[in-house]
C-alpha cells in the first residue's frame, strides 16, 4: 500500500499568471453588469503585483513542508476545511453511499425467524443479520489488508501507471474525529491492539470482537451472526438500561461541535472508573474498527435509503456515532449503505472498501469464514457476547443524570431541526448513459456537467458557481482540487439553449450552432479537469495565498471583488463516483448534487434546504429535460431530412 509513497511528487504551486488566466474564464459569466466585468479585470490586472510577496511566501512554505514530508496545502486544508468547522458534521460534512442490493444468496433468507437470545444459541435467519455479518467478513478482510500494508496501492492510467498517495487509508479503520474547542482532533489507534467493532441498535452501542485478537483473523460467519443477533435481542427486548439518555448518547455527536465538545467534557467529569466508565467506553467506541448500525427501519426507494444513510432520519439518528470515520448501516430489510466522516479522507478510498463489500455475498462469506476451520475454544474470548457501552450512566446521581438528560435533549432538538431543514431526492435517469455519450463524441462526465449547467440555469434564472471535486492524489498527501464547471464556453452553450426548451431541434442552423457550442463547452471542461488533476486549478492556490496575508496587511483587491466572491460561493456542489453517493449542499442557498454515470443511465442524488421550494426535486426534473434536449440535438443531426 505504501510501497510507492516516497515516489509521490509534491503538490505544485501554479504561477500567478496561470491561475489568473484560468480564473477569469470561470468568473466572467458570473458578472452581473459591465461595471462588474471592468472592476474584475482591473483587480486581475493588479493581482500579480499585489500578490507577489504572498506567492514568494507560498513557494517558501512548499519547500519547508516538503522537508517535513507533506504538502504545502495538507495541514491547512484538513484544519481549516474540516476540523475547524463548528456546525454539525451531519449533512454539512459527512457523505454516504448506497451499497449493492443484488446479493442472490440472500433472496431465500428474507424470513424474520430467530430462536436465540444469547451468543451461543441458534443463528437468526433474518436478512439484516446475514447482510451485517457478511459485511463484517468483508470489513475484516479489507481492514487486514489495509492495516498490514499489503493492500495494493491505487494507480491511475492504463499504459503509464501513476501511483496515488495512500495516506488517506490510515484514517479508515480504528480512527475517529474527537470534538475540541475551536478545532477538533482526530485519533488513530494501533490496529494491532484492537480486534473489535461496535454494533449500534436502537441507540444502544455494543462492543463485539469480530477478529481473533491473537491472529487478527475474522471469526466464523456463524459466530458473527450469533453476536449480531445477541445485540438485537438485548436492544429490542429492553435488556439494557431503561435510562432514555443512555439510548440517545449518539445524538451528541450530531450537535454543534462546540456544544458536543462541552458535553463530552461534562461526561468525562462523571467518569469514576468503577460504575460509570465513560472514558473507557468512549475509547472503546473511538478505537473500534468501525460502527455497524443495525437500524429497525425498512426503506424501499433510493430516496428513502438516502435519507436513512445521510442522517438516520429523526427515528434512527440516535443509532449513529457521527464522529466515526466509517459506519456501515444495515436496515431491517437488508438495504445497506455507508456513512463516512469526511474530515481526513475523501470518497475514492471508500469506494475501494465498498467494492469489497459488494463482492462479498453471503455464500462467499461462508467460505471466507467457515466454522469447520475453528476449534471449539477459538471463540472463547467472545463468550461474553456483546458488551453494552455507557451502562454506567444509569447509576448516576440525580443531578448528573439530569445533566445528561439536558445535554441529550439539546442535541436531539438541534439535530432533528437540522434534519427537518433539508430535503433529498435520489433519481435515476434511464434514457441513456456513458455508452451513448461516448458515441456522440463527448466525455461522459463533462457532458453531464453541461446538463447540470443548463438545469441550474433554468432553476435559478442565471448561471451560478459550480464545484466539481477532482482528486489530486498523484501528489503527496493530495486530496482534491476544484474543477470549476462554469466557463465562457459553457455560458455560450446554455444561453443558446435558453431558460426554456426551444423545441427547434429540426432547425438545421440552430441545431448545428448548439452542437458546436456544446462541443466547445465539453472540451473546455475536460481541459479544466486535466489542469485541476495536475494541481493547477485556481481555488487551492487562492486559498494558500489568502492564508499568508499578515494580520496587519492589506488583502489584494481581487479577494474583495464581488464576482470573485460569487465565483466561489458554490451554489452547485457536485461530485461523481463509481458507486451511488450523496452529500449535502455547501451553502444555505445551494444544492448538493452527487451523480454516477452508468453505461445506460445516470444516478443523481440532489439535496437542498427545505425552505427553497423543492429545489432537490426540481433540479432532477430539469436534468431530465436538459439531457433529453441535448440528445435530441444529436438525434436530429444524424437523421436525414425528409424530402416530402
Amino acid at each position: 500500500l505504501y510501497q510507492k509513497q516516497d515516489a509521490s511528487t509534491q503538490l505544485p504551486v501554479p504561477s500567478l499568471r496561470h491561475t489568473l488566466d484560468r480564473f477569469l474564464n470561470t468568473a466572467l459569466p458570473l458578472a452581473e453588469s459591465k461595471e462588474e466585468v471592468e472592476q474584475l479585470r482591473k483587480a486581475v490586472d493588479v493581482f500579480p503585483q499585489e500578490a507577489e510577496v504572498l506567492q514568494e511566501r507560498l513557494l517558501q512554505r512548499k519547500k519547508v513542508m516538503e522537508e517535513l514530508g507533506t504538502s504545502w496545502l495538507s495541514i491547512w486544508w484538513n484544519q481549516v476545511g474540516y476540523l475547524k468547522y463548528r456546525e454539525s458534521v451531519v449533512i454539512n460534512v459527512s457523505y454516504f453511499f448506497l451499497l449493492a442490493d443484488d446479493d442472490p444468496t440472500l433472496s431465500s433468507s428474507s424470513s424474520e425467524s430467530s430462536s436465540s437470545n444469547n451468543a451461543g444459541g441458534v443463528v437468526s435467519q433474518s436478512i439484516n443479520i446475514k447482510k451485517g455479518a457478511a459485511a463484517l467478513v468483508a470489513t475484516a478482510q479489507f481492514r487486514n489488508l489495509v492495516c498490514s500494508g499489503t493492500y495494493p496501492g491505487e494507480e491511475l492510467g492504463r499504459r503509464h501507471k501513476i501511483p496515488l498517495c495512500s495516506a488517506s487509508y490510515k484514517y479508515m479503520f480504528h480512527a475517529c474525529r474527537v470534538p475540541r474547542h475551536e478545532m477538533d482532533g482526530y485519533r488513530i489507534y494501533d490496529p494491532s491492539r484492537y480486534s473489535h467493532c461496535v454494533v449500534a441498535r436502537k441507540g444502544c452501542f455494543f462492543k463485539i470482537d469480530f477478529l481473533n485478537p491473537a491472529t487478527q483473523e475474522v471469526l466464523p460467519l456463524e459466530q458473527l451472526e450469533r453476536l449480531l443477533q445477541h445485540c438485537i435481542h438485548l436492544a429490542d427486548n429492553n435488556h439494557v438500561s431503561d435510562n432514555d439518555a443512555c439510548n440517545k448518547l449518539g445524538l451528541l455527536t450530531g450537535n454543534h461541535r462546540d456544544e458536543w465538545t462541552e458535553a463530552r467534557v461534562q461526561l468525562l467529569k462523571m467518569n469514576d472508573d468503577e460504575t460509570n466508565k465513560i472514558e473507557h467506553d468512549l475509547e472503546v467506541l473511538e478505537s473500534s474498527a468501525l460502527v455497524l448500525c443495525l437500524d429497525d427501519e425498512r426503506p424501499v426507494s433510493r430516496t428513502e435509503c438516502g435519507e436513512l444513510f445521510w442522517h438516520g432520519n429523526k427515528s434512527s439518528s440516535n443509532n449513529r456515532w457521527f464522529d466515526k470515520s466509517l459506519q456501515i448501516i444495515v436496515a431491517e430489510n437488508g438495504k445497506c449503505g455507508i456513512m463516512g466522516e469526511h474530515s481526513m479522507f475523501d470518497g475514492m478510498p471508500t469506494i475501494k472498501f465498498i467494492e469489497h463489500i459488494n463482492a462479498m455475498t453471503y455464500e462467499k462469506a461462508k467460505d471466507v469464514a467457515p466454522s469447520s476451520e475453528w476449534s471449539d475454544d477459538v471463540a472463547s474470548f467472545a463468550s461474553d457476547g456483546a458488551i453494552q457501552l455507557f451502562q454506567g450512566l444509569s447509576s448516576l446521581s440525580g443531578e448528573d443524570s439530569a445533566k445528561v438528560d439536558h445535554l441529550v435533549s439539546e442535541a436531539e432538538q438541534y439535530l432533528h431541526s437540522h434534519i427537518d431543514d433539508h430535503q433529498l431526492v435520489a433519481h435515476d435517469f434511464t434514457e441513456y448513459g456513458s455508452r451513448l455519450i461516448k458515441q456522440m463524441g463527448h466525455s461522459p462526465d463533462a457532458y453531464v456537467q453541461q446538463s447540470m449547467q443548463l438545469a441550474s440555469y433554468r432553476l435559478f434564472g442565471q448561471q451560478v458557481a459550480t464545484y466539481e471535486a477532482t482528486q489530486v492524489r498523484p501528489y503527496l498527501h493530495g486530496r482534491t482540487e476544484t474543477t470549476r464547471s462554469v466557463s465562457v464556453e459553457g455560458n455560450a452553450f446554455i444561453r443558446s439553449m435558453g431558460l426554456k426548451p426551444g423545441h427547434d431541434e429540426q432547425n438545421t442552423d440552430s441545431r448545428k450552432e448548439k452542437l458546436a457550442l456544446l462541443k466547445k463547452a465539453v472540451d473546455a471542461h475536460v481541459d479544466y479537469v486535466r489542469s485541476a488533476a495536475m494541481g493547477c486549478g485556481v481555488d487551492r492556490h487562492f486559498f494558500g495565498l489568502s492564508m499568508l496575508v499578515g494580520k496587519d496587511e492589506k488583502n489584494p483587491a481581487l479577494f474583495a471583488d464581488p464576482v470573485f466572491a460569487r465565483s466561489k460561493h458554490w451554489r452547485m456542489s457536485t461530485s461523481t463516483l463509481s458507486q451511488p453517493p450523496g452529500f449535502g449542499p455547501v451553502v444555505p442557498n445551494g444544492i448538493g448534487l452527487a451523480y454516477t454515470v452508468h453505461d445506460n443511465g445516470i444516478y443523481f442524488c440532489a439535496t437542498a434546504r427545505q425552505e427553497h421550494d423543492h429545489w432537490a426535486g426540481k433540479i432532477t426534473r430539469l436534468l431530465d429535460e436538459a439531457l433529453i434536449e441535448m440528445k435530441l440535438l444529436h438525434d436530429f443531426e444524424k437523421t436525414p431530412s425528409s424530402k416530402l
